[in-house]
């Protein structure tokens, strides 16, 4: 049995291709908001890759993530973990991950928008000083940022693509499965780091290897 640990942002991807598995397994989510506290994330993740007793391998749907990642430990099984930087590149294409890298954009995606602080500071605004001066206020303070927005083209990702357009400068872009796909189904290593028991995580910080296996 496989242990799937990921990131709360892929809940409604992997949704999408989880009757394609042709394996048992198990799917643990840590909380999007997890990110905000990247060594508290590494804490939880060491936690949940020790607790895979059962498994016989672990695969770790996460990026460095804000170094979250960096020094965990295999201990129980082999792990295997995407060479990217943050989730949001397991959710596009090579080249348009690797542009937001190097911009260090802001982004969002149909996962990645409830309890966003931003949202909670507008409906703040709206509930103080009704819509039209929250609308200005926070035109005023994000005018110039711009939000890169992966969309997959359903209802929802519509609707907040023209809420976010009520106070940000919004780019949209293509999502694609195609990597999760890689990885959850042929696992064929492309992209892909393998920890063997034993070893740990050392991130590299590149655009090319990203992270490297070392031995404990």
């Amino acid at each position: 049995m496989k242990q799937i640990i990921a990131c709360e942002i892929f809940r409604p991807f992997f949704d999408k291709i989880k009757q394609q598995l042709p394996y048992a397994y198990t799917i643990t989510y840590v909380t999007i908001a997890s990110h905000n506290h990247p060594s508290l994330l590494h804490d939880k993740l060491q936690s949940l890759c020790d607790e895979a007793y059962d498994a016989d391998e672990i695969i770790l749907l996460y990026g460095i993530c804000g170094n979250a990642i960096e020094g965990l430990c295999a201990r129980t099984c082999d792990m295997y973990v995407p060479r990217v930087h943050d989730c949001f590149a397991l959710l596009c294409d090579d080249n348009c991950a690797e542009d937001l890298q190097v911009k260090n954009a802001c982004w969002r995606c149909l996962s990645n928008m409830d309890g966003n602080d931003q949202n909670k500071e507008y409906a703040s605004y709206i509930e103080s000083y009704g819509k039209e001066m929250a609308d200005y206020v926070m035109h005023m303070l994000y005018h110039e940022q711009t939000l890169l927005y992966v969309t997959f083209h359903t209802q929802k990702d519509n609707e907040n693509i023209a809420n976010l357009k009520e106070t940000h400068k919004v780019e949209v872009i293509e999502g694609t499965l195609d990597k999760l796909k890689n990885i959850l189904l042929p696992k064929d290593g492309q992209g892909l780091l393998h920890v063997r028991k034993g070893n740990k995580i050392c991130c590299l910080y590149d655009m090319v290897e990203v992270m490297k296996e070392k031995s404990i």
